[in-house]
């Protein structure tokens, strides 16, 4: 509670949450929102990490009134695929045919967290280097470019994982995906791959400007002007080897997503 009344904080990630009771949970979740309402915020977004690609299982958190999202990583996985190899938007499909598994009368899939990689796993820009030969910078930067559409304009709240705006690549999970932002030391860091730009050396990333930044920003513009692709109600139209698309309605207005791996 102390960190909402003085650190101001605006939300919640809650570590390694399905080896919590889920009694603790239905009780502790309640008042901190409570907390947070008494603090002005109306919306104070509260999701639990549950490291588990099986939706079956994932929404149990959810329907079972643990919590109103999770992360999804079932969501992360398909995606993974789909963005690194271009194809399996059949499996894309799949994954929101499962959507009802999380729906009651406060939830649904709209409200899972999404993303596309994070520091125990690795970075989505890592993923996209063992796919595609580094050597091939155009085809890196619009795989990243896929991924971050993918993040932003289907269902579901987009997470982005810090440093990705900025290229940052990795060589993997934990550690090794926790690169410093502002000028570092490390050596392995300075000469790193970097998507859609050079290696940082010795300087800071927060000075230097990266193509995937600008794309994130004029998503956020899109979407800010247009509601419905974050809000509306989301249709699988078609799914067919590299191709997949979907609308968005909302209020009357329809939106068609065309994703081509």
């Amino acid at each position: 509670s102390e960190w909402i009344t003085k650190f101001d904080i605006d939300g919640m990630r809650i570590d390694t949450f399905k080896h919590v009771n889920p009694e603790f949970w239905k009780k502790f979740i309640p008042k901190i929102k409570a907390v947070a309402a008494k603090a002005g915020k109306k919306d104070f977004p509260i999701f639990g990490e549950a490291a588990d690609a099986d939706p079956e299982t994932l929404s149990t958190y959810v329907a079972g009134g643990q919590v109103t999202s999770v992360l999804d990583f079932a969501f992360q996985k398909k995606v993974k695929s789909f963005v690194q190899y271009g194809y399996s938007a059949e499996e894309m499909a799949e994954l929101f045919n499962g959507d009802d598994l999380y729906t009651t009368a406060r939830t649904s899939a709209y409200g899972l967290a999404t993303f596309l990689g994070n520091h125990d796993m690795g970075r989505i820009g890592y993923f996209l280097a063992t796919a595609i030969s580094s050597d091939n910078e155009k085809d890196l930067l619009e795989r990243a470019k896929l991924a971050n559409a993918t993040l932003f304009l289907l269902r579901g709240g987009p997470v982005t994982y810090y440093g990705d705006e900025k290229g940052f690549t990795g060589t993997g999970g934990d550690k090794n995906a926790r690169q410093d932002m502002f000028a570092t030391q490390v050596l392995d860091w300075q000469t790193e791959l970097r998507i859609g730009s050079d290696p940082i050396g010795g300087a800071s990333s927060f000075s230097i400007k990266n193509p995937l930044e600008d794309q994130i920003a004029e998503l956020q513009r899109v979407i800010a002007d247009n509601p419905g692709l974050r809000n509306g109600n989301q249709e699988v139209r078609s799914a067919k080897n590299s191709l997949l698309i979907t609308t968005r309605r909302l209020k009357g207005d329809e939106y068609i997503i065309a994703l081509n791996g």
